[in-house]
């Protein structure tokens, strides 16, 4: 379809819709980065939303000729959140032909716009897509299938019979993507032992990684005993994270083991932080003077509920979240572990001596309280985003499914999925994942 004639577009202020798609591409950026960080909670995810969503639907308002003339080329930016944020705008206007251009867009696959437009069509509703997005499943390029796999199956648009039907695929992305799908998947159908064994076995970690999430969420033994397995492998962050959740305060012991490994500590101390057992607080103490302080302390305040504010940190040069608001690339060179807070040893050291009894053994605990199905649901609410996707993980697996929080998704996704996830009760979440394997 042609662009729209000079005529239409003469009392356009285009300078400001120019300003909008900035804006529009700057909170875009802001939120993908929020999702990931220790600094924000849903609150503050929320606002972000509202400021992106704002800036689109003015871009909307513009109409035809907005999006022929300033949205459509902005396809072709070399900046992910840009394409991102334009995807999205298209979406949301649905103006005659810019379905058949977002599809050509993708099947030029050139590098970066893939992924940014699969991150805005699954943020969008199910209903904007553009029809004919399914024909690509059969596209000669495995990237675009597994691109398009992944976002029709983030709708569940996908038939869990065409899914498993690319588990003997030789491309190993799109293996990992079918698998995420069928993790994704409302009621996960079971593997054979004979299948779910030879994914576990697979060289590429995101495979599988993928085996493991559908084995447990399935109720699998063969999926925990390969994480027990894997533990000690230095590519090994998801297993060890799962193993967190699921070990008990005996199995636990085994990711405390690994902090002398200096490869291996980071990813053993995120891991524990999600265990909550005493043995694994005591853990932690005597890394908060070392290079992985930040993550140390992290785990400790997650499952004792001690706050690292005030005299309980040590400060840093520049504060993080001032440098996330001002300056979207500054802490895309630092990390997510350089905005942690540094704990004061000795203050917190101080803390321990004075509560340590009121935490007991044998029972686990989650942001101070003893871990219960609500307050795991009130961390799902309340914890900063970047701690939220295992918390949400957790809940999938121990409901065999049942319980979805889209973590990734709108804020207002995230509070339906919440309400429904309580209306189920506690019994849902009551059951660690690891009881009832078969």
């Amino acid at each position: 379809m042609a662009a729209p004639a000079l005529s239409d577009e003469l009392f356009l202020n285009w300078e400001s819709y120019e300003e909008q798609l900035g804006e529009a591409e700057f909170h875009w950026a802001q939120r993908e980065r929020q999702l990931d960080s220790p600094e924000y909670r849903l609150p503050q995810l929320r606002e972000r939303e509202e400021r992106l969503l704002a800036s689109e639907d003015m871009l909307v308002l513009g109409g035809a000729p907005v999006a022929w003339r300033l949205l459509v080329p902005a396809l072709e930016s070399e900046t992910p959140a840009r394409i991102a944020a334009a995807t999205h705008a298209l979406l949301l206007g649905r103006e005659p032909g810019i379905e058949e251009t977002l599809l050509k867009a993708m099947e030029g696959e050139t590098e970066g716009v893939l992924p940014a437009m699969a991150s805005a069509m699954q943020r969008a509703d199910a209903q904007v897509l553009p029809s004919g997005l399914s024909r690509l499943l059969t596209a000669p390029s495995t990237a675009l299938q597994a691109t398009v796999l992944e976002v029709l199956g983030a709708h569940g648009a996908v038939p869990v019979e065409a899914v498993l039907s690319l588990l003997e695929h030789e491309d190993s992305r799109l293996v990992a993507t079918a698998l995420r799908v069928l993790v994704q998947a409302m009621k996960p159908p079971p593997p054979s032992r004979q299948v779910l064994e030879q994914l576990l076995a697979a060289s590429e970690p995101e495979v599988r990684d993928g085996a493991l999430e559908w084995g447990l969420v399935t109720g699998q033994r063969a999926a925990w005993a390969a994480c027990a397995a894997l533990l000690c492998t230095p590519d090994a962050r998801l297993p060890r994270l799962l193993w967190a959740l699921g070990a008990d305060e005996k199995e636990v012991l085994r990711l405390v083991a690994l902090l002398d490994n200096a490869d291996i500590r980071p990813d053993a101390l995120w891991a524990l932080g999600f265990s909550g057992w005493k043995v694994a607080m005591e853990a932690c103490l005597p890394w908060m003077s070392d290079e992985a302080a930040a993550l140390a302390g992290e785990a400790f305040s997650a499952m004792t509920g001690l706050r690292l504010e005030g005299r309980y940190t040590s400060s840093r040069i520049e504060d993080a979240a001032t440098v996330l608001d001002e300056n979207p690339e500054a802490d895309v060179r630092r990390g997510m572990e350089e905005l942690l807070p540094l704990p004061h040893v000795q203050a917190v050291t101080d803390w321990w001596r004075e509560n340590h009894a009121r935490f007991s053994a044998g029972q686990r605990y989650l942001q101070g309280s003893p871990w219960a199905a609500n307050t795991l649901l009130d961390a799902l609410e309340a914890t900063p985003l970047r701690r939220r996707h295992a918390l949400a993980l957790d809940a999938t697996l121990r409901s065999r499914g049942a319980v979805r929080i889209p973590t990734r998704g709108w804020v207002h996704q995230q509070v339906a999925a919440l309400r429904a996830a309580r209306a189920l009760g506690p019994r849902a979440l009551a059951r660690p994942f690891t009881e009832g394997l078969s």
